[in-house]
């Protein structure tokens, strides 16, 4: 086949897969059709076929172009567009996730909003990216296999699936081979506004696990170690109960899902099914206690489905930090009663502080989680009491002896002052005539100061009985 027709199967394939994504095809399903819609095949045929291409399980193989991470088959990813099926969003992990920006690698796990793929399983748990492995393993596509992709917006059951097809180990010589799918079915709107996601792991032919054990589960993106389900660690986990594994003596190496189990009520063997779940704190956060003391109140979550059923039976998961400060809980897991409602009981440990403690749910379905805000205080102080002062006593008052009138003194009559008589004025005696009348001058008045009268203004000790006597002396002058 020349580069050119390939090139235009390609693109081709591509249009197919994309075909609806300016709207949605069909309404929401009610939830549980996508169980409904499963078929009972087991074993070695518990993977879906019928999807077309030349192996009948997918129109589009990515291995026939280079992935788009810019490495290669090995361990490279490809973008991938899910909007044919989920075009208002895929709501998972209580978020709503871009259904253009999706990230499937050849190692059985697909990311959402960047590209994710070591090639070595660290644990689910560390993951920085929402996450779902179906088999999380070193896997080399270039010894042998390749990555099929289906969208299927059928109403009957619109759903995205990923087939690993015969996929090879790495550093093996490519005899032993792997089969399994990644499943999202569309199942209903939730409260995001997204089309929730039903998640599907199906297993058919399993002949290895590679170096490093498998990993199987997922991860909302909140590393590190919340709110994820790893099949494989140092300690049982969810999904490692919920997934049997053939290998149950060691699952630290060569351990493969039983293709005989599922977590289906009736069983399809190979076949495990998830629903969306939404988990509500009800009561229990922004509490605090003393050291080695109870929390008041239990912490309390409600399990729904999206069309705000209540989720009987689901198992809800407690986390709480390894590290101080910290709590110990009643119960790491408990089963919600036929109202959706789980609750554990708290207790703060030994170091003061602030922390939190997640819970999510999962058995039948997949949640995203929620957190309870806790924190250890320090113990108010005793007080210490106030000692009651002793009241000092009020002193008797003295009485103060009324003092003894002081007699008025009485006054000295003041003597009458005598009067002063008034002096005589004395007369100058006129000289004699002569022949030539002299020029006259003013007559000089001898007078006592006036007792108490005021001068006249310009005059310095003039009074008026001067004045008196001058007119007098001028009449008699002219009378003569």
């Amino acid at each position: 086949m020349s580069g050119v027709t390939a090139a235009l199967l390609f693109f081709l394939a591509l249009a197919l897969l994309t075909t609806g994504c300016s709207g949605r095809s069909s309404a929401p399903r009610p939830l549980g059709s996508a169980a409904a819609a499963l078929t009972a095949q087991g074993g070695a045929d518990a993977v879906v076929t019928g999807l077309g291409g030349p192996d009948d399980v997918g129109t589009l193989d990515l291995t026939a172009r280079p992935p788009d991470d810019g490495g290669d088959l090995d361990d490279g990813a490809w973008s991938v567009d899910l909007s044919a099926v989920f075009p208002d969003g895929v709501a998972l992990f209580g978020r709503r996730l871009d259904p253009r920006d999706v990230w499937v690698t050849t190692n059985g796990f697909l990311t959402f909003g960047r590209r994710g793929n070591a090639c070595v399983p660290g644990g689910l748990g560390l993951s920085k990216v929402p996450m779902l492995a179906a088999f999380y393993a070193d896997a080399d596509l270039g010894r042998g296999g390749h990555l099929y992709v289906a969208a299927d917006p059928d109403p009957a059951d619109p759903v995205v699936t990923l087939t690993w097809w015969q996929v090879a180990a790495f550093g093996s010589d490519g005899t032993d081979r792997n089969t399994f799918q990644l499943r999202l079915h569309r199942v209903a709107l939730d409260a995001t506004g997204g089309d929730a996601a039903a998640v599907e792991y199906r297993y058919g032919q399993l002949q290895w696990t590679g170096a490093v054990p498998a990993a199987a589960g997922w991860s909302d993106g909140a590393a590190p170690g919340n709110e994820a389900y790893d099949a494989f660690g140092t300690a049982p986990t969810l999904v490692e109960a919920e997934i049997a594994w053939a290998d149950t003596t060691d699952v630290a190496r060569n351990a493969t899902p039983d293709p005989a189990a599922s977590n289906l009520e009736p069983a399809l063997p190979g076949v495990y099914l998830w629903q969306p779940l939404s988990v509500t704190v009800t009561g229990g956060s922004g509490q605090e206690a003393s050291p080695s003391t109870a929390f008041p109140a239990p912490l309390s979550v409600h399990v729904q489905d999206p069309s705000g059923a209540p989720v009987a039976g689901a198992r809800v998961s407690f986390r709480v930090r390894a590290g101080d400060p910290t709590a110990s809980l009643g119960a790491s897991e408990v089963v919600t009663d036929a109202n959706g409602d789980a609750r554990t009981t708290a207790t703060a440990g030994t170091a003061t502080g602030s922390y939190d403690v997640t819970a999510f749910a999962s058995g039948a379905g997949i949640s995203g989680g929620v957190s309870f805000a806790l924190a250890n205080a320090a113990p108010a102080p005793t007080p210490t009491p106030t000692p009651t002062p002793t009241p000092t006593p009020e002193p008797t008052p003295t009485p103060t002896p009324a003092p003894s009138p002081t007699p008025a003194p009485t006054a000295a009559p003041t003597p009458e002052p005598t009067p002063t008589p008034a002096p005589t004025a004395t007369a100058t005696p006129e000289p004699a005539p002569s022949g030539t009348e002299p020029t006259q001058s003013p007559a000089t008045v001898a007078l006592p100061a006036a007792q108490g009268c005021a001068t006249l203004p310009g005059r310095p000790g003039a009074s008026p009985v001067w004045l008196l006597a001058g007119v007098a002396l001028l009449a008699r002058r002219r009378r003569a």
